[in-house]
């Protein structure tokens, strides 16, 4: 493979033993550098660490995950459940490629469609910035506005290119949907932090779905205060789709700042999706079960 690990490694004297990140092939280079077993081991040690730098994986500064470590656990049960249904799979908003890599190893029968600009926010417009439908704007726009451009996308590219069911779908969503109208979904995860395109990704997706089929919604806070943006968005998709349902009962709070909707069999929903629901440490007391009474029917909705 290409692509190289953002880790950068110094000697006892503190100069870098290397420049352009890390990959078998320069890892080799620097080991034959010593003859000693121990300084061997004291290299491989080094690299160990750089891996389980716990604030590194937790804030994903290793260059892998974009989302916190324990936001993945959820991909687990609901890749597996993805993959009796038919239906390809999609990830909306790619950043360094780990999650789209993640999803290809759960799902290896199912083709994943990377759809992301891969160049960050700067090719959107200003109205992609907007917190709901009333136009409003974000404090934070001018952080959102450059949000990517301090990302490796050509390493993530080369990374993507190397797995056999991934296809990139490089541009702006939905554009680069285009040839793709027949197309059903059994799992997509959408992480676009911003109004406009978690919306529009909602809009694509939603008739797109099999019935059961599971969409995650990144950085969904269920009482709206952290990413109002994507709150709203969901909000506002549901408010014209299912005007009859809460939304509390179309979306539910999988873990922190995760939620999951599972598209209904015609008119029957599962009401707060079936109560899943999972915190962040995984105990059995933290886990409230997918359970059938909390299917309903919509025209008993009054």
């Amino acid at each position: 493979m290409s692509y190289k690990d953002p880790i950068i490694l110094s000697d006892s004297e503190g100069n870098p033993l290397n420049e352009e990140g890390l990959n078998k092939e320069i890892y080799k280079k620097i080991e034959s550098m010593y003859t000693e077993t121990e300084n061997k081991a004291q290299l491989y040690a080094m690299i160990k660490s750089c891996y389980y730098n716990p604030d590194d994986l937790y804030r994903c500064r290793n260059g892998e995950f974009t989302i916190p470590i324990h936001r993945l656990f959820s991909f687990l049960s609901e890749a597996k459940m993805a993959n009796l249904l038919d239906g390809d799979v999609a990830e909306f908003g790619v950043a360094n490629g780990a999650t789209t890599m993640f999803i290809s190893l759960l799902c290896p029968e199912k083709t994943i469609y990377a759809f992301d600009t891969f160049e960050g926010f700067s090719p959107l417009g200003d109205d992609f910035f907007k917190t709901s439908d009333d136009n409003s704007w974000s404090d934070d726009t001018p952080h959102w506005r450059n949000w990517g451009s301090d990302f490796n996308w050509k390493r993530t590219i080369e990374r993507l290119e190397n797995i056999h069911n991934v296809v990139i779908k490089k541009g702006i969503f939905p554009d680069t949907t285009k040839g793709m109208e027949d197309k059903k979904f059994s799992l997509v995860h959408i992480d676009v932090d911003i109004y406009e395109s978690t919306k529009v990704g909602l809009e694509y997706f939603w008739n797109r779905m099999v019935d059961g089929g599971m969409i995650l919604i990144d950085d969904f806070d269920l009482n709206g205060k952290s990413f109002p943006q994507v709150y709203n968005a969901v909000k506002d998709f549901f408010r014209e789709v299912e005007p009859k349902l809460s939304l509390n009962s179309i979306i539910a709070q999988l873990t922190n700042m995760q939620g999951i909707i599972i598209k209904p069999f015609d008119d029957i929903h599962f009401i707060d999706n079936g109560k899943v629901a999972m915190k962040h440490m995984l105990t059995t007391d933290d886990f409230i079960t997918f359970s059938k009474k909390y299917l309903i029917q919509k025209e008993k909705i009054k």
